[in-house]
């Protein structure tokens, strides 16, 4: 699946309006709900979903230390002769790769050897883990190309278990989160964000990812 064309097309479908590049920096309640202040707006809604993940803690206090932003990077090659037909782990899932349809092997991981190093905010490829990413595949597979067409970071969002955390914010109730999904947000974000839906709007139990499983209350 694409997750780009998989959001854009969610999107679509709800009619909502998306504002980008819009920075949220404050959560406040407000009559009826809450209050969102960004950059270019202030928006007032009955309620408010957080989908921050790694950058959870910089928009509430309460994710701090339940919610660790983790880096990981990726490096895409050029077109390749065949080698793989699925999806491939190692070393325990922490390196993962699979090949394009168009023959461009796409690897990610190596952030096992490099885990101090890999927590925070910067988004930003290293030296040291692209060349380690470069060496496990052209070594395993010696005919995938050497030429590397594009390399990337982005920040997930690790929770102590490694499992997604749902609930609602203890000082703002109407604000409800999904958040610290491991590096697994497109196989559990919808069941995660279902869950959410049923206790946000009509006060159902949170679910097999409710945050009270960590011995502590929502929010």
């Amino acid at each position: 699946i694409d997750p780009a064309r998989f959001t854009e097309a969610m999107l679509a479908a709800s009619g909502a309006t998306l504002l980008e590049n819009c920075e949220v920096y404050a959560l406040e309640a407000a009559e009826g709900g809450v209050q969102l202040r960004s950059r270019l707006a202030t928006v007032r809604a009955g309620h408010a979903l957080l989908a921050t993940n790694g950058y959870s803690a910089l928009l509430h206090p309460s994710f701090q230390g339940t919610v660790l932003p983790t880096r990981a990077q990726m490096l895409l090659t050029a077109a390749s002769p065949r080698i793989l037909h699925t999806l491939a782990y190692a070393n325990y899932g922490y390196e993962y790769f699979r090949q394009l349809a168009d023959g461009r092997v796409l690897m990610g991981g190596w952030r096992s050897l490099y885990k101090d190093l890999e927590i925070g905010y910067t988004d930003e490829t290293t030296e040291q883990v692209q060349r380690g990413l470069e060496g496990f595949l052209w070594e395993r597979f010696p005919e995938v190309s050497r030429q590397v067409e594009l390399c990337w970071s982005g920040v997930m969002g690790f929770s102590p278990d490694g499992m997604p955390l749902v609930g609602a914010l203890r000082d703002l109730p109407c604000v409800g989160y999904a958040v610290g999904f491991t590096g697994h947000g497109l196989g559990l974000g919808l069941e995660a964000a279902e869950d959410l839906m049923a206790t946000l709007l009509r006060g159902e139990p949170e679910g097999i990812f409710s945050a009270g499983r960590l011995g502590r209350a929502s929010g």
